[in-house]
């Protein structure tokens, strides 16, 4: 024989679930996010790496260009799919009138998924310039006349 759980013990559940997605979610995110801009620094401080990936027929830069990209364009997916998963259950209760009025605050906003996923593509997209070289200072003073 199951045991069922009253509507108070259910609803506290589903709350925690509600909270759970999102705190995960934005340990995810801020993670994600600091593994890029670790990376990012580092082709920005290290000459020897910038010149040891950007090597021409070194096909390590186009392969880290690939992987930066299709790593931006999954989490992007799986953070939608994450959000789409946080939105049921919150509609659920939404529809489920014991609940009313004490879940709302765990709420996963779109925005907030939105933001992360621009804010993470900025910084890709700063890592793609530095691999393909455009942020390379001599390239620029050579370009300038001028000399550092």
């Amino acid at each position: 024989m199951t045991e069922r759980l009253n509507d108070t013990e259910r609803l506290k559940i589903l709350i925690a679930a509600l909270e759970r997605y999102q705190a995960n979610y934005n340990t995810s995110s801020y993670s994600t996010m600091g593994f890029w801009l670790l990376g990012l620094g580092w082709l920005l401080t290290s000459d020897s790496a910038r010149t040891f990936i950007g090597n021409e027929g070194n096909m390590l830069r186009e392969a880290a260009i690939v992987f930066i990209w299709l790593n931006w364009l999954l989490f992007t997916y799986a953070s939608y799919r994450v959000y789409k998963v946080s939105d049921n259950l919150y509609k659920q209760l939404e529809n489920w009138e014991f609940a009313k009025g004490s879940f709302e605050h765990a709420k996963m906003p779109l925005a907030a998924i939105s933001l992360y996923s621009v804010f993470i593509a900025l910084v890709v997209v700063l890592i793609t310039v530095v691999l393909c070289g455009n942020l390379d200072v001599s390239n620029v003073a050579a370009k300038t006349g001028s000399h550092t």
